[in-house]
């Protein structure tokens, strides 16, 4: 799963042992889709979560690992995907089984993409 913000308070939700269904943006019934296969559009969105799947938004990594593809940033009030100007965009990545109910170390990421 991933999630995009302009707000850093993202981040507060995500830590070492939370459950998922206690991240407003991860919890079921928040998935978001652009597409039926996905398209590659992280859409902006600070209460919902777009999925990632191999083959498609995730891909292997040759060195080892996956590497998380996206071609746009969407805000959702805009009509058109555009790149956000001057503003930095706070990202989540959780990547895990449906067994494992936990944000674990290694399985959840934040990154802050500066433009």
């Amino acid at each position: 799963m991933i999630a995009g913000s302009y707000d850093p308070g993202i981040f507060e939700h995500v830590a070492h042992k939370t459950p998922r269904e206690h991240v407003p943006y991860f919890r079921s019934g928040t998935g978001m889709a652009d597409s039926s296969f996905g398209s590659g559009q992280l859409w902006i969105q600070p209460e919902a979560h777009m999925h990632l799947d191999w083959g498609r938004r995730l891909s292997r990594h040759p060195d080892g690992g996956g590497v998380v593809l996206f071609n746009a940033i969407h805000e959702l009030r805009n009509e058109e995907p555009r790149w956000p100007v001057k503003r930095d965009v706070y990202v989540v990545i959780h990547v895990a089984r449906k067994t494992e109910p936990e944000l674990l170390d290694w399985n959840f990421e934040k990154f802050v993409l500066s433009f």
